[in-house]
């Protein structure tokens, strides 16, 4: 058992080791740093069972020590320890996604024997699912790539094969309508396969790395340039906020896909937005004069593979709104349902107010 202890108070190091020395006997090596950042040096570059740091460092504050052990992704367990032993913090480090973490003042070797094997335990269910998730992904993204594939030469196939018999003879109606729905079929499968793809995309790539100032109002516009059918944007009055400039393009075009596929008439949409009065959420609208869904199928639209209707009577896979929900579940947000005043559906995407360009 390597066991790495990130702690500046000598006294508070000598308690620690003894009670992991009594814990583990002599199955126990432990390694200790006295600040934080030559501790993550030693945690990157080393091997270790298990890790205990101290929640405040010389050389990191509270708020930072919990910022980079919530958002970095670690093989180690970690348990945070604290002197501060009051539901605040520990609510703060919850809310965080720190689960293992003592107030100093509990320990003792029984406690502290419990807590480090909770915490490894955890920590190896965690990284076998995020491996097996891994695995899964790459399968997905594979099939994916050969469907698309396949699917293509399909389509091309069966454009030749309806030029080359069209030249040759006059086609029946009944030909024609079989080699219009194979056609249709394989562009059914085509978008199925591409929408998987995007939505096993949505969180493939780090949003520290793709994030950048992204204007709302310019990838609708950008969006509209590609549509052919009738479409009126009544307003479009959308912030600039940061985020991965491709998913919420995709995002944007899902609702207005839906927004001309759902409609019985011409469609209409308008795009708005306002800053909650406590100024800690940016409230994003999205309305639509479409058929509107239907309440009781409003609890499970983002659910993977969900349709609105039935599939024979409105074309889709059933993956955009699931894929919407994961891209703004990633910037912190959220996103619910609700009547227009359009006379369709009215999309409210509520997000943490730093996601706006202009705040830190």
């Amino acid at each position: 058992m390597r066991i790495l202890l990130i702690e500046d108070n000598d006294d508070h190091a000598e308690i620690i080791v003894d009670l992991l020395e009594s814990t583990y006997k002599s199955q126990a090596t432990i390694k200790r740093a006295a600040l934080f950042n030559p501790g993550l040096e030693l945690l990157n570059s080393d091997a270790f069972d298990l890790c205990l740091c101290d929640l405040k460092l010389p050389d990191s504050p509270l708020e930072n020590t919990i910022k980079t052990l919530s958002s970095t992704e670690f093989d180690t367990p970690i348990i945070v320890l604290t002197s501060i032993n009051n539901d605040a913090i520990a609510i703060d480090l919850i809310k965080a996604g720190i689960q293992d973490f003592i107030a100093k003042d509990r320990l003792d070797s029984e406690y502290l024997f419990k807590q480090c094997q909770f915490s490894i335990e955890r920590k190896a269910t965690q990284n076998a699912l995020r491996d097996k998730t891994t695995d899964y992904e790459a399968f997905c993204h594979s099939l994916s790539h050969d469907f698309s594939g396949a699917i293509r030469r399909i389509t091309q196939c069966t454009y030749f094969l309806n030029d080359s018999l069209a030249k040759n003879h006059a086609l029946s109606a009944e030909e024609k309508q079989w080699l219009s729905f194979i056609q249709s079929s394989a562009s059914e499968v085509q978008q199925l396969t591409s929408d998987l793809f995007n939505y096993l995309s949505a969180d493939a790539t780090l949003p520290s790395q793709t994030t950048t100032s992204t204007n709302l109002n310019e990838l609708v516009e950008t969006i509209c340039k590609t549509i052919d059918s009738p479409l009126t944007i009544l307003t479009c009055d959308l912030p600039i906020i940061k985020g991965n400039p491709s998913q919420l393009q995709l995002a944007l075009k899902n609702f207005i896909d839906n927004a001309i596929k759902y409609n019985e008439k011409p469609a209409q949409m308008s795009f708005s937005y306002k800053i909650e009065e406590n100024n800690d959420r940016l409230v994003i609208h999205i309305d639509d004069n479409g058929i509107g869904i239907p309440e009781e199928k409003v609890p499970h639209i983002f659910i993977p593979f969900q349709r609105i209707e039935n599939g024979l009577q409105r074309q889709g896979s059933g993956l955009g709104l699931s894929l919407v929900h994961r891209i703004f579940k990633q910037m912190g947000g959220n996103i619910h349902v609700m009547p227009s005043s359009l006379g369709g559906t009215c999309f409210e995407i509520r997000l943490p107010i730093h996601q706006l360009a202009n705040q830190k």
